[in-house]
């Protein structure tokens, strides 16, 4: 009854439940669910719930609530492991930021490799869903080196995309500053998203599946300094035109300290607007020229971010499968 309840409410973004509708709903579940006597009266039933068990709660004269949030969200992921709604849950609601922890909780259900496997599955259509970003997603699959554990071979291909998406950045800001359009500056602001969002697929991977590290009490603006050294970076593999990006992705220096004296100092010459584009063809990397293309890209990393993160939280995931799951990302 109340999985029913908190997943036809969570599914609507409906936190709050009118007195009478409630009891509609018991009076049916009892009825037909239950086959329960018609002596049985459901706002007694809803009293029980509230006083009894402290599930749902009067909040106003005709209002009520799941007592938290979180109850809700459970209750929310039982009743869709339960019904095995993991597939259609998935598609619709994989990239709907609210359903995160009722995915995070789902992982820890009976069912948690077929859900990992939905989730890529998802991601993968989501990589074919805009040509430019799965270009994108392919240079990150060619610059890796051959033979290295799915793992690894995960991280690395997300610290190429982290580091390419630094170039990206620098090239567009360069553009932006010099016409001054506002499509153009927002296209800068979509970007800077991307590139934060992949520094923490990144921090997940590396924290996860690598090597652990101990990131102390980063504050923000260590964050910020970290994003800034990686641009530098980024632009000093294009500078000395290396011919491996992976070797500064296993450095990957730019995660655990800030930005040295001469970067926060200013001393690291630019690069010119055509080295940068340079630097990004000969990558392979296209040129992100849109922000729906952008968004396009960001969504390809929350949702890889999530399944990093279910795997974290999962206990019943094999090795041997989320190695396999690694290959397909």
């Amino acid at each position: 009854l109340l999985g029913e309840l908190a997943h036809t409410a969570f599914a609507r973004d409906q936190l709050f439940f009118i007195k009478s509708e409630l009891t509609e709903s018991i009076r049916y579940f009892l009825e037909q669910r239950l086959n329960a006597p018609r002596t049985l009266d459901a706002e007694r039933v809803l009293e029980a719930i509230e006083v009894h068990q402290g599930l749902l709660v009067q909040r106003t004269h005709e209002n009520y609530s799941f007592s938290h949030l979180t109850l809700q969200e459970y209750l929310t992921a039982r009743h869709v492991s339960e019904e095995g709604w993991l597939e259609s849950t998935v598609k619709e609601h994989l990239c709907d930021d609210r359903w995160r922890e009722v995915f995070l909780l789902l992982s820890n259900m009976s069912q948690s490799t077929t859900l990992l496997q939905a989730m890529v599955a998802q991601t993968q259509f989501l990589m074919h869903g805009d040509p430019l970003v799965f270009r994108w997603i392919s240079a990150t699959q060619r610059l890796a080196t051959p033979h290295e554990q799915a793992e690894q071979a995960l991280f690395n291909r997300t610290a190429n995309c982290y580091f390419a998406l630094a170039l990206a950045h620098s090239l567009i800001n360069d553009i932006a500053l010099t016409r001054d359009r506002e499509s153009e500056l927002e296209l800068v602001r979509s970007l800077e998203r991307c590139l934060q969002l992949a520094r923490k697929l990144a921090f997940a991977l590396y924290r996860d599946c690598v090597v652990p590290i101990n990131l102390g009490n980063a504050r923000d603006n260590d964050i910020a300094l970290d994003t800034d050294s990686a641009k530098c970076f980024a632009e000093s593999w294009a500078q000395a035109q290396c011919a491996d990006l992976v070797l500064l992705a296993r450095g990957m220096k730019w995660l655990k300290k800030p930005l040295n004296a001469d970067m926060r100092d200013g001393k690291v010459g630019r690069l010119p607007t055509d080295r940068l584009v340079n630097a990004l063809r000969r990558l392979g990397f296209p040129r992100p020229t849109s922000i729906k293309q952008i968004e396009q890209l960001t969504q390809v990393l929350t949702t890889t971010l999530l399944i990093v993160e279910c795997k974290a939280s999962s206990l019943r995931l094999k090795g041997a499968d989320w190695k396999k799951l690694c290959g397909l990302l």
